[in-house]
């Protein structure tokens, strides 16, 4: 069997990004990954507009205590 892995992955999480982890799982198993890991941006530019994540749904940006 031969591994395939994607180590790059942006779930809804990442504000640049669109899919569940539920869903990029599905579709991880439908393509014959082996293995994943996914990853979110976090910018410690607090003031940029980009530099947040999605936590429950509220945007989180590194300089706020969540």
């Amino acid at each position: 069997m031969i591994a395939i892995q994607d180590y790059h992955i942006h779930p809804n999480y990442s504000t640049d990004a669109e899919g569940t982890v539920d869903e990029f799982c599905a579709a991880a198993i439908q393509s014959g990954l082996t293995e994943i890991a996914f990853t979110t941006h976090l910018d410690t530019n607090p003031v940029a507009d980009y530099c947040h994540v999605l936590v429950k749904g509220e945007k989180v940006s590194s300089q706020k205590d969540y």
